[in-house]
């Protein structure tokens, strides 16, 4: 199935979600059997959540193989129509198999773990905030459509996507600005550079951000700590801390 550059430890396992599941638990059991093949299949996939190899679908040889139906390709065909038929799981449109919950889940990880990655970066000034509009960091919404929603409506998806939560009035005003100032795949990453800085109250958001979307260096005892300090600040504040604390 391929191997990850980045993967995680383990597979986190819900059983109380997988025995509240009535599609999946209504199933027979060699068929449920199945699915859950097909979960940790797509778990380990390079693409996860997908059932591919190397990012493209498996033949109805390969999958029987996988699968474990060795040559009765068949029944396995039986055991697909039978999930595919009550919803158990979707297809793209090139008919790749995929789990919604899993590919969801994936999609928010690599949210945050981009979003942490800039708060670490931004925290000890390894890079300047302008990489907010690099085309890597860009390549996160380039594949939405939000052609179909409004302006309000495009505020709400950003700060739900981003957030984990529906916005309340003061959100969506704070992330339609962000939007019209801007656009919309700039905007989104302004709301996710602010949350990977620890940002949840949108007054502190409006005072802490320039007017380019960049977030404002923390200032302590007047003198500015982050990337724009002098030598000759440091020194000062260093000095202070010392005389403070008797050294």
């Amino acid at each position: 199935m391929g191997i990850k550059k980045y993967d995680l430890p383990a597979q986190p396992w819900y059983w109380g979600d997988w025995f509240k599941a009535i599609d999946v638990q209504s199933l027979p059991r060699d068929i449920r059997c199945t699915w859950f093949e097909m979960l940790g299949r797509m778990w380990e996939s390079k693409k996860r959540g997908y059932l591919t190899i190397n990012g493209k679908p498996l033949t109805d040889e390969e999958l029987a193989q996988v699968l474990g139906f060795g040559t009765d390709i068949n029944l396995m065909q039986k055991h697909l129509t039978f999930l595919e038929e009550r919803g158990v799981f979707s297809r793209t449109k090139s008919g790749i198999i995929f789990n919604r919950r899993m590919a969801k889940d994936e999609k928010i990880r690599q949210i945050r773990s981009k979003s942490g990655k800039r708060g670490m970066e931004s925290r000890y000034n390894k890079t300047d905030n302008k990489t907010l509009t690099n085309s890597e960091d860009e390549s996160e919404s380039e594949n939405e459509d939000i052609s179909n929603l409004s302006l309000g409506e495009q505020a709400i998806k950003i700060w739900r996507d981003v957030y984990l939560k529906n916005a309340g009035v003061v959100e969506r005003e704070f992330v339609q600005e962000q939007i019209t100032n801007h656009d919309y795949k700039k905007a989104k990453l302004i709301v996710m550079d602010l949350k990977a800085n620890g940002f949840f109250n949108v007054a502190t958001m409006r005072k802490s951000l320039n007017e380019d979307g960049t977030i404002k260096p923390k200032v302590k005892n007047g003198a500015n700590i982050s990337k724009g300090a002098t030598g000759d600040e440091l020194t000062q504040l260093i000095r202070n801390r010392q005389a403070r604390q008797g050294g």
